[in-house]
């Protein structure tokens, strides 16, 4: 409804009717996001204002943080056991004893981005991928194993 009565009073300024039907008050069209308020002389001077410089994170496979690949390496390489791999059926191969950084990672380990290669969880630290080809499964190999 605030809308509606500096609209009908610029309707009868234009018309000529202005300050004798309705008088909003308000200055039409409003001023460009400025409450009446604020003075805008009055607002700071912010051209001495050093720019912060955010730095954005690096990013690998399928723009994905480096740090989550780092993360994952390093629990690779602190775990005492080492992750075992098999092969259960012709095109399927299965890895045990992943870390939990790398279990976040699953989907991106091949590097695909999603194009149909889901990995399924056979457990809380076991991943199983199904119809790989041998670039894929090279790089989940070299992405699991000990640096």
């Amino acid at each position: 409804m605030p809308i509606v009565a500096p609209l009908i009073g610029g309707i009868f300024t234009l018309v000529g009717l202005g300050g004798e039907v309705l008088d909003t008050g308000a200055a039409w069209p409003p001023p460009r996001h400025i409450p009446r308020y604020v003075n805008p002389r009055a607002t700071f001077d912010t051209e001495n204002i050093p720019r912060v410089k955010i730095r954005r994170p690096e990013v690998g496979p399928c723009n994905v943080p480096k740090y989550n690949f780092e993360i994952c390496r390093d629990q690779i390489n602190k775990q005492p056991e080492k992750i075992v791999s098999s092969n259960p059926s012709e095109g399927v191969v299965r890895f045990e004893k992943v870390p939990p950084g790398c279990m976040n990672l699953a989907t991106v380990l091949t590097s695909s981005c999603g194009d149909a290669v889901y990995p399924f969880p056979c457990g809380s630290d076991c991943l199983q991928y199904t119809g790989l080809t041998d670039n894929q499964m090279q790089q989940i190999f070299e992405a699991l194993s000990k640096a």
